[in-house]
């Protein structure tokens, strides 16, 4: 398997073939590298296990792992839903462009302004395991 980490002539580590030196020198640091093909490779790995033995698979990225819009357009384009646990990661999943079909939201403890903002929202997928009163 092909991590897309490797390191170069000079010793440096390259990131999906870029020398991380050039990027911190052109960036500085500290820097957040993603690797795009990475994530999008890791997506239709899993995709593809599991729809190969279950109609009708959908994957749901679980956004609390990790909000941030790259990478989170990186999983809308290649066909992702999202679960959302909190109004921000729905309104975070939305400016990310996911439609709000593609989003569940699972919330514990819910209010009732986070249940009509997830309505409100278009979300038509809502789990929830208690109402807070």
């Amino acid at each position: 398997m092909d991590f897309n980490l490797k390191t170069n002539e000079k010793g440096n580590l390259t990131i999906g073939g870029i020398d991380v030196h050039d990027l911190a020198s052109q960036y500085q640091t500290p820097l957040y590298v993603i690797d795009e093909d990475r994530i999008k490779n890791n997506y239709k790995r899993l995709y593809d296990a599991f729809s190969s033995h279950y109609k009708n698979f959908k994957m749901y990225y679980a956004c609390k792992a990790n909000t941030n819009l790259s990478v989170m357009r990186i999983l809308e384009k290649a066909g992702s839903g999202i679960g959302a646990v909190s109004p921000g990661e729905i309104y975070t999943s939305l400016l990310a462009g996911f439609d709000p079909s593609k989003i569940i939201y699972t919330g514990n403890n819910v209010t009732d302004n986070e249940l009509e903002f997830a309505v409100e929202s278009g979300v038509k997928k809502i789990k929830y395991e208690d109402f807070q009163k």
